[in-house]
């Protein structure tokens, strides 16, 4: 865990100096710097992220891509094509990770007023998608699809949200964003809905079960098997509870930070409101769908990517530094927190970091 903390405390230290008044042009340089870090990590790991040796065995199997029908078409294809073309595990990898940081790196760049400090949010969060999985990288596409939202561009938006389809299924709820991205909801409404989908999925939760029991037989048994799925923590060492607790903090966090920051910011940066209307959609989703099923709540994903543009916002209205200084730090112990429940949810699958040269 040290490997991780250290380098998540080298990223806190170029963060600080960016919203300190570092120079635009060297902190683009480092931004560039770190991200091609954290792009080489990504391929250079071995044995080490979650669901590796299901997608080592979808690769060693690439010709017979047609069995797993769990996969999507285009993920399935590049482990097809560079099968056949000799290349071994790493080279998938490589072409992988080259798709998720491009669009990534890119987006950060076009969205963010602190592009190191959005990437050390992203750190605290998920490593900085070091571990990604096939929806890491949907939706980092999806993530860059957003700017065709800003210029009105349906058909290029429409063309990424297809790859991003083909990647992971659940890439098609991002085709709201479209109408959401430029909503003008009050922040009355946007508590009201977030309160009503918590209500949803309990009650959503209560008719399922209730349709299982006076249906019976086969299908109350996959209703019961479906609902059953609420309670999983996909292998996590915390209980179900836990996890759900953790997640309706970090939305609670995030969202309510972004409507004290709105009416201070969206004069001089309206694309803010904006992003923080994503980040209400994909709040919605997540409230409203962790009741019933923990599959259902990865359609709230490519939405969530949204608070690491947000967080920074706050840096922007904050004129001095001891102030900056301060939010800083309540930002950082925050990102630990949300470290150590990243890596301590599923320890033996990141610790240690093993990489290609350590075989």
């Amino acid at each position: 865990m040290l490997f991780y903390y250290l380098i998540l405390f080298i990223f806190s230290v170029f963060a600080l100096l960016e919203v300190l008044g570092l120079k635009k042009e060297q902190a683009q340089k480092i931004y560039i710097f770190l991200s091609v870090f954290l792009f080489i990590l990504s391929f250079i790991r071995w044995e080490t992220g979650s669901d590796w040796e299901n997608y080592y065995d979808f690769f060693i199997h690439a010709p017979d891509w047609g069995e797993f029908r769990e996969f999507e078409p285009l993920f399935a294809t590049l482990n097809t094509l560079t099968y056949y073309i000799g290349g071994n595990y790493t080279s998938l990898l490589f072409i992988l990770s080259a798709i998720l940081f491009l669009f990534q790196t890119k987006s950060i760049s076009l969205y963010s007023l602190y592009p190191i400090t959005s990437l050390y949010i992203l750190m605290g969060i998920s490593f900085g998608n070091v571990f990604y999985i096939r929806q890491t990288i949907a939706t980092c596409i999806l993530f860059y699809a957003t700017k065709y939202i800003e210029e009105k561009k349906l058909l290029q938006f429409l063309f990424l949200i297809i790859i991003a389809t083909l990647l992971h299924r659940s890439s098609i709820i991002f085709i709201f964003a479209w109408w959401i991205y430029n909503l003008n909801l009050k922040k009355k409404t946007i508590i009201y809905t977030v309160i009503a989908s918590l209500f949803a999925s309990a009650l959503a939760a209560y008719i399922l079960n209730f349709m299982g029991q006076l249906i019976g037989g086969v299908i109350s048994y996959k209703l019961n098997e479906y609902m059953g799925e609420s309670d999983s923590t996909g292998g996590s060492a915390h209980s179900y509870i836990l996890l759900v607790v953790k997640g309706v903090i970090n939305k609670c966090f995030v969202l309510f930070l972004a409507l004290y920051l709105i009416d201070k910011v969206k004069e001089k940066y309206p694309a803010f409101r904006s992003y923080t209307n994503l980040y209400w959609f994909g709040t919605i989703l997540y409230f409203a769908t962790m009741g019933i099923s923990i599959i259902l709540v990865r359609f709230s994903f490519p939405y969530d990517i949204f608070q690491i543009i947000i967080l920074p916002f706050a840096f922007s209205f904050l004129q001095r530094k001891s102030n900056k200084v301060f939010f800083f730090i309540i930002l950082s112990f925050y990102l630990y927190i949300r470290m150590y429940m990243y890596f301590g949810s599923y320890k033996e699958l990141y610790v240690p970091f093993k990489t290609i040269f350590s075989l």
